[in-house]
């Protein structure tokens, strides 16, 4: 009878061990696999907070980050928006100012379905940026399978030059545009990068996309932008 009242506590022991080294084990593997949030290089329509909220609840704006070597560009046709939509192509010397966000790694499914993975329209990948003071990070962020051809000469040097060869059908709807420029401003990207943006020429359409998400005059961080 003694000896089994001591191995009973003895068992007891041996096994609040294990459970310990099996939560411990958990916590390293949470911290060794994978990180609970994700950056996300925002350039298009989810420059605006109350526009990536929509889908994206968790998402925190940690800043402007500019990529090198691409430049904003547009293609395809969106119900949503009326028009052509945002993308970014590889383009030496250009660079694409964009918003820095945090967000749950629960919401890469949603950021995928937005983006149009599952249907082959966008593709994710990973990009290096780096923000005004000199920090670089690396982003996920979204691009059209297929590359739209270049609008202008590859040599072009100015990216308003290039905008303003965009061809009709290639272009974004007036809605599009603004919720874009907005953003901009919203995320504090530079001034001529902005006024740049104010330069994309739109279709026309008339319509609306139904999200209401263009915010008022106290979203923006110095008056409404002029020509949106």
């Amino acid at each position: 009878m003694n000896q089994i009242n001591w191995q009973l506590p003895r068992t007891f022991l041996i096994l609040l061990i294990i459970c310990s080294l099996l939560i411990e084990f958990a916590d390293f593997s949470d911290t060794a696999m994978g990180s609970p949030t994700f950056l996300y290089f925002g350039y298009g329509s989810n420059l605006l907070a109350k526009r990536i909220h929509i889908n994206n609840p968790t998402a925190i704006r940690r800043g402007p980050a500019k990529l090198r070597d691409y430049r904003l560009d547009f293609s395809g046709f969106t119900a949503r928006w009326g028009g052509a939509a945002a993308t970014i192509v590889p383009h030496k010397n250009k660079h694409v100012w964009g918003a820095l966000w945090e967000l749950n790694t629960t919401d890469m499914s949603n950021l995928d379905r937005q983006e149009g993975v599952e249907s082959k329209v966008y593709e994710p990948f990973e990009v290096d940026v780096e923000t005004p003071n000199g920090e670089n990070f690396t982003a996920r962020t979204y691009r059209f399978i297929r590359n739209p051809p270049p609008a202008a000469p590859q040599n072009t040097l100015d990216l308003g030059s290039i905008f303003s060869q965009i061809p009709e059908d290639r272009q974004p709807s007036p809605e599009y545009r603004r919720v874009i420029v907005i953003g901009a401003y919203e995320s504090d990207l530079p001034d001529d990068y902005i006024k740049t943006l104010e330069m994309i020429p739109h279709n026309g359409f008339n319509g609306s996309s139904g999200y209401n998400v263009i915010p008022q005059e106290e979203f923006y961080r110095s008056g409404p932008p002029e020509n949106v």
